[in-house]
């Protein structure tokens, strides 16, 4: 049980480190792999914004976008709260415009 007044660790949710996640935000996807989870962001790297996914099986069996917008840097935080849902990945993030 937490201690009164602290919130949640970074423990009580699915994202490991390293591992690679496609986020469905409340107003875009965003893919990218997980660094560092606190208990309102997720910290990802070779992270990409996706404006339109194509078919959804496709992007989730195989990685295949119809287009992607890399980070310049790379990383990108997201707001825990902000996520409808998410599915982990099993291939690589993209990391080339398409």
């Amino acid at each position: 049980m937490a201690e009164k007044g602290k919130q949640q660790t970074e423990a009580n949710h699915p994202y490991q480190e390293g591992q690679v996640w496609f986020f469905f935000c409340a107003t875009r996807y965003v893919i990218g792999r997980v660094q560092k989870v606190f208990p309102l962001e997720i910290l990802l790297s070779e992270a990409s914004w996706v404006p339109n996914t194509g078919r959804m099986y496709n992007v989730l069996l195989k990685g295949e976008f119809e287009e992607v917008e890399p980070y310049p840097s790379g990383t990108c935080v997201i707001g825990r709260l902000a996520v409808n849902d998410a599915s982990l990945c099993n291939f690589e993030p993209p990391r080339k415009q398409k």
